[in-house]
């Protein structure tokens, strides 16, 4: 990688900045992808700071957050679109939400999720515009199923 700044990848100096300077040459490495799909989006709650697991990092600088675009020509956003998959979207606070769009540098049109001066009903308004939850009831034959009573599993196959 001939473009990468001499000694980027210098793992004796420091292991964080060997693994960020990993991630950023991934990210110019990586076409662009028209939608990413991130099963178990609450595991990025934490979001992209310093502190924050090193998978939260490595993701966030591999797609191009945005807060690092000047140090490399080819850096930038990987992902046009990001779907996040959770059974647990939200465990504490709506901030939770804006950390995991944040890890894909997608924040920046939902910040109320983190303004402590809105209320948690302006927030939920907020987290309308994209968060889609699934379905927990269904009607069927007249009756209202929860998703246990509406799924059947098989775990040894076919049933005969």
């Amino acid at each position: 990688m001939p473009w990468l700044p001499e000694g980027a990848l210098d793992l004796r100096s420091n292991k964080d900045l060997f693994k960020d300077n990993f991630a950023r040459a991934v990210c110019c490495a990586l076409p662009v992808f028209d939608l990413v799909i991130v099963d178990e989006g609450h595991n990025l709650k934490r979001g992209f700071k310093t502190g924050v697991a090193a998978r939260n990092r490595v993701l966030a600088l591999a797609f191009g957050h945005t807060s690092e675009r000047e140090l490399l020509p080819q850096y930038g956003p990987r992902a046009k679109r990001v779907l996040f998959l959770s059974a647990t979207p939200l465990e504490e606070t709506y901030e939770q939400l804006w950390n995991q769009l944040d890890v894909f540098g997608l924040g920046t049109d939902f910040t109320g999720l983190r303004d402590e001066s809105l209320s948690e009903e302006e927030k939920k308004l907020v987290a309308r515009k994209f968060l889609v939850r699934r379905v927990t009831t269904m009607r069927v034959g007249g009756e209202d199923l929860t998703k246990n009573q509406y799924r059947r599993e098989w775990r040894r196959g076919r049933r005969s």
